[in-house]
């Protein structure tokens, strides 16, 4: 909001009436002018209400800022570690009004924002600041815009629509997505989702991941979890992948170190081994079983904890993996080579975690259609192929697109593909095409959990 000129005290009433005087001949005139704006506060509250409003909120925001019992850094835009400090209601770049915050990470803050240009909600992920922060967003930037100018993903990755600087952050923009598959697993009560549907998000997923494997260098997603994949509608079961924070292009010398949630860490990346894009498909494995089970598949709360659920599940990691660990002597006993961990190590199986055998997890899906033991058996050697140690053994994304699991899918893409030919064939032709139904999926379940995005 504007401000008017500051007059000597003695010359201000003769300014005011001027300013009076001139406000009412543009009146008279049928326009508008700054005077009006403060002279007239009936024009002030209704035709101007807006512009007042974003001049009193910026003031008010920046007042809390100012006033903050909290340790004020940058000016009182960050935090301790770097984190911006988010005021509800603040307007960044004269643009975008921060309405609700959305999640916030080791690389930064997303929040809800309205974009008043365009008139739509959108997601804003407002980077921590620092050199590694703004280098490592500059990153997610490249990375992201190759994936959406890839016309093979079929929009799977999510949409970035806008990139600046604010305050010394660096600023993404994205499409305001639905929830994620985390909270969907929450909406079931965590009794997971149907072996269709579990089907349906892996199809989508190796999509991506081919992608990302087939791209010159590589692309390592580096955090792919329930949490970062969302449905675009929450009616449907179209997804998009998000959260490439943490990814990177691959090299022979790592990136990073610590990468992974750990639940979905894979076992080269917890011993500090080289590692390439088998890890994003160890991390695919960990989720499709929870999104069926409902439960995290390895829930470990430290990483010798991982290892103990890893031997307990798929049994001890190769020696020649542990002996080129540099984390070895931290994690095994120099004497017998045992896990050095304080709990009784018990031992299960993978396919009765799943249930193949016993109508599903805790015998949920027994009877239900397309949940008999064959169909198991293809989900638990699907998993199982994923869930290799050795990331050479791994199943590949291809592999994994030719698996009996997956068939029901590739016979409806053929299909809907030969539809597609004989369209175009009889539009050649110059005839009608015959009517026929396009194939549909089924969505998730039908909840209203909060929106969220990247």
């Amino acid at each position: 909001m504007s401000q008017p000129s500051t007059q000597p005290a003695s010359v201000a009433p003769a300014a005011s009436a001027a300013s009076a005087t001139d406000a009412g001949a543009a009146a008279d005139q049928g326009t508008s002018s700054d005077a009006e704006r403060y002279v007239r506060p009936a024009v002030a509250l209704s035709v101007n209400v807006m512009t007042l409003y974003k001049g009193i909120n910026k003031r008010y925001c920046e007042y809390r800022r100012q006033n903050s019992a909290a340790p004020r850094y940058n000016g009182g835009y960050d935090d301790r570690e770097g984190h911006y400090v988010v005021m509800y209601g603040e307007e960044v770049l004269d643009r975008y009004t921060v309405q609700e915050v959305l999640g916030k990470g080791s690389f930064g803050t997303v929040v809800r924002a309205f974009d008043s240009k365009y008139q739509e909600p959108v997601a804003m992920k407002i980077s921590r600041s620092g050199n590694y922060f703004y280098e490592q967003g500059k990153l997610e930037v490249d990375i992201v815009l190759k994936l959406n100018n890839k016309s093979q993903l079929n929009d799977l990755v999510v949409k970035i629509r806008k990139v600046f600087i604010w305050k010394n952050h660096i600023v993404l923009v994205f499409e305001l997505l639905s929830f994620n598959l985390y909270q969907l697993i929450k909406c079931t009560k965590f009794n997971g989702v149907s072996l269709d549907l579990t089907r349906k998000f892996a199809y989508q997923l190796l999509q991506v991941l081919r992608q990302l494997e087939q791209h010159k260098p590589p692309i390592i997603h580096c955090d792919l979890k329930p949490e970062n994949v969302l449905l675009r509608d929450q009616h449907r079961s179209g997804i998009r992948v998000i959260d490439f924070g943490s990814a990177c292009y691959y090299s022979a010398v790592p990136r990073h170190k610590y990468i992974q949630s750990r639940f979905y860490r894979s076992p080269e990346v917890i011993l500090e081994l080289p590692y390439n894009t088998a890890i994003d498909r160890w991390s695919l494995g960990c989720m499709l079983v929870e999104l069926h089970v409902g439960t995290a598949l390895f829930p470990g709360k430290t990483e010798i904890d991982q290892l103990v659920n890893f031997t307990q599940l798929l049994g001890p990691l190769p020696d020649e993996m542990v002996g080129k660990s540099p984390k070895k002597d931290r994690f095994y006993s120099a004497t017998d080579g045992s896990l050095k961990t304080t709990r009784t190590l018990t031992h299960d199986r993978l396919a009765n975690v799943i249930g193949v055998r016993t109508g599903g997890p805790r015998g949920s899906r027994r009877g239900q259609e397309g949940h008999d033991e064959e169909t198991y058996g293809h989900f638990l050697d699907f998993v199982e192929r994923l869930l290799k140690y050795d990331p050479a053994e791994r199943m590949s994304c291809e592999e994994a697109f030719q698996h009996p699991f997956l068939a029901p899918l590739l016979v409806l893409e053929q299909q809907h593909l030969q539809m597609i030919r004989d369209r175009e064939a009889a539009a050649a032709a110059g005839e009608a095409p015959a009517p026929s139904s396009s194939v549909t999926t089924s969505g998730p379940p039908k909840p209203t959990p909060k929106s969220s995005s990247a």
